[in-house]
């Protein structure tokens, strides 16, 4: 069983962001992430889109699609055709927030996981040069059943609150040298949930 407890210290403002997803009048997509605000793309639309191709209005010249004409008079007097024509390119302004958000914890948990197998190996190399026997290593595992569980499930905080809670003058193979350095390589490793 695994374990994987992700403690959510994250403000609404740390979720923002935002990208514009382009289809220019070629029919090329195109994206530009990074956005903090809406506002701020939409910036970035309307300082770009002469590039991406016509917006929505009355032209002209006859057009593909267009939805209507009207007659009006020009500035000479004359009266002439608009054709209202449609857009020849789409910009939309997507949430990227919850996707970024994911990817954030998706390689947190992974670094968790990581981390994890780093204590694993870490512990295992200790109790072979303690040269424990393969009895003493399955001791060393029933003081703490949960913590194999926890290291190899990425749950590292509660690895490590396992570890800490070990009182070395109650186990005769756990000495405080081997506590502090177990938990020294949890901490030389650990993912800092804060940081999200």
């Amino acid at each position: 069983m695994k374990y994987i407890l992700i403690p959510l210290l994250i403000t609404l403002n740390a979720l923002a962001g935002f990208k514009v997803e382009i289809i220019n009048s070629e029919g090329q997509e195109m994206s530009q992430p990074g956005f903090e605000t809406t506002q701020k793309a939409q910036e970035y639309i309307d300082k770009f889109k002469s590039k991406w191709g016509r917006d929505a209005g009355w032209y002209k010249e006859e057009c593909t699609g267009q939805t209507g004409t009207r007659e009006v008079e020009n500035d000479v007097g004359q009266t002439v055709t608009e054709y209202n024509c449609p857009a020849t390119y789409t910009a939309e302004i997507k949430d990227t927030s919850i996707d970024d958000f994911n990817k954030k914890v998706q390689d947190a948990i992974k670094q968790s996981i990581d981390c994890g197998n780093k204590v694993i190996a870490h512990i295992g190399g200790m109790n072979i040069s303690s040269g424990f026997t393969k009895e003493e290593i399955k001791q060393v595992f029933q003081i703490k059943p949960n913590l194999m569980s926890y290291l190899s499930g990425g749950s590292i905080d509660n690895a490590r609150d396992e570890i800490a809670s070990i009182d070395p003058a109650q186990e005769p193979l756990i000495d405080q040298m081997y506590k502090d350095s177990v938990l020294a390589k949890i901490d030389s490793c650990k993912f800092d949930w804060t940081t999200l």
